[in-house]
């Protein structure tokens, strides 16, 4: 089933006749995985997949002088988790963490506490 169809078969003022309730689970199905999709999942509930790029929230407990007003104040990111650690994402830090292991130039500071995380969206089709 396309995107398209489930969001019409979803809309309250649509009205169809089906000849079985399959179309509507299987919209209901999808509706439910895009929510989970946008959904902050607690990284105290569980960590995603390693090397697997999400969008993060982030807090600074102790920032840079010049950096004071963002002590404490959540932010957003690109992260991704590995061997226990967070390490701000960019295509060749996913590459170091793979080939090498190891990446401490981003990997996330003490002082920065990654609260939340939630994958990224699809990517567009076509």
């Amino acid at each position: 089933m396309t995107i398209d169809r489930a969001i019409e078969i979803l809309d309250p003022g649509h009205r169809e006749h089906y000849e079985s309730i399959d179309p509507v689970n299987e919209a209901c199905r999808m509706g439910m995985e895009a929510l989970e999709r946008t959904r902050w999942i607690p990284c105290s509930e569980r960590p995603p997949e390693e090397l697997e790029p999400v969008n993060v929230v982030w807090v600074n407990h102790n920032p840079a002088p010049y950096y004071r007003y963002t002590k404490d104040v959540p932010q957003k990111a690109t992260a991704v988790y590995y061997r226990e650690a967070w390490y701000w994402w960019s295509c060749v830090c996913e590459d170091l963490l793979a080939e090498y292991g190891v990446n401490e130039t981003d990997q996330v500071d003490d002082d920065v506490e990654i609260t939340h995380w939630q994958p990224l969206p699809e990517l567009p089709e076509g």
